[in-house]
This record gives structure tokens, C-alpha cells and sequence, in this order.
């Protein structure tokens, strides 16, 4: 409400060192059976999910709550064509295509669906652009006990150069999640 905005929260899944992928880009699963059962519950609280169409294209994920309650409404940016198959044409839950990277078009369709909380599942572009804008309000990051060691890192180039740039986050709360770790964490001085 102060902000005058929805809460965005980014839901990430890595490795313990960092990793949304390996290198040959494979990306399901990282995480176990009951991290997901775990994220089914929180898309059941969100009004939307936002992904971009990298994410679409690399897992056709059907973004739903998985039956454990209500499905939020499913939004795609990005200006890459999907094909027709893909979960996301599904006719359940509404999808919404954004059809372009320009955060401000987001915000406006925001506005105008009047959306209280949406849930990011996005790779490292989108989100990394939403973090530099200053639109991650929490993270909720699920980390599997393995590494990689390379891969896909979970963020990309955030313009940090120096320590005293850095993006510090509190933590309010670990939970082991079947045999993942969940941290829920926000932005230091962002709420």
C-alpha cells in the first residue's frame, strides 16, 4: 500500500553454490518433491506469477498451485514467441503475455489488475532486472544440498564493483524443506 504497488516477491531454486542450471542449461529438478509441494503453496497465496519467456522456453512450466488451492493469474514478458503446446496457452489459470522488457509496462498492467502479491519464478535476467529497479520486496531462495560448480548463476551483473555497493538482505527465517534449506529474506532497508 505505501508503495503503491503489489508485493513482489522472487522465488528462486539453486544449488548450494549459486546455480539455477548446470551448464548443458538442463534445470529440472534442482530442487526435491517437497521444496515444490512448498512452492505450490505459496503460488496458492499469490494474485499472479511473473516469468519471462526464457524460463517458459527452458522448463514449460505450467505455473499453477499444483491443486493445493486456488491458481494465480500466469504473466509472461519477454518479446521471444512461444510455441502453441507450451502449459502456459493452458485454459487454466489466465495468462497474460507482456510482450516486451520494459518494466514500466509491467507496472502499468499491475495498476490496472490491481494485483496485492505476485510471486517471480524467473531465471537471472528478469529477475536481476526487477532487483536493480528496486521491485524485490523478498526472496524466498530453496537451495539443494549439491553442487555444480558451473551453470546458470541465480543473479546476473548487478553493477556491483565495490563491497560497499552491495545488496545486503535480513533474514527472516530458515526451514528445512524435505532435504532442501528455505531462507525467506528481504532487502535491507527495502520494507
Amino acid at each position: 500500500i505505501v508503495k503503491a504497488r503489489p508485493r513482489f516477491t522472487w522465488k528462486i531454486a539453486s544449488t548450494l553454490d549459486g546455480k539455477i542450471a548446470a551448464k548443458d542449461a538442463t534445470s529440472k529438478w534442482i530442487t526435491s518433491d517437497a521444496a515444490r509441494s512448498d512452492v505450490a503453496i505459496l503460488r496458492s497465496q499469490a494474485d499472479a506469477i511473473l516469468t519471462g519467456t526464457g524460463t517458459v522456453l527452458a522448463d514449460n512450466p505450467s505455473l499453477t498451485s499444483r491443486g493445493s488451492d486456488l491458481d494465480p493469474v500466469r504473466i509472461v514478458m519477454g518479446i521471444r514467441e512461444i510455441p502453441g503446446e507450451f502449459e502456459v496457452y493452458s485454459n487454466s489459470p489466465r495468462t497474460i503475455f507482456i510482450k516486451s522488457r520494459n518494466i514500466t509496462e509491467f507496472l502499468a498492467l499491475m495498476s490496472v489488475e490491481g494485483f496485492n502479491r505476485v510471486l517471480i519464478e524467473s531465471g537471472p535476467t528478469l529477475g536481476t532486472a526487477l532487483l536493480k529497479a528496486g521491485l524485490i520486496d523478498e526472496v524466498i531462495l530453496y537451495q539443494a544440498p549439491t553442487f555444480l560448480g558451473s551453470g546458470t548463476q541465480l543473479v546476473s551483473d548487478l553493477g556491483i564493483s565495490t563491497l560497499t555497493e552491495r545488496m545486503d538482505f535480513e533474514i527472516k527465517s530458515v526451514e528445512k524443506v524435505g532435504p532442501d534449506i528455505k531462507t525467506v529474506m528481504y532487502l535491507k532497508g527495502g520494507n
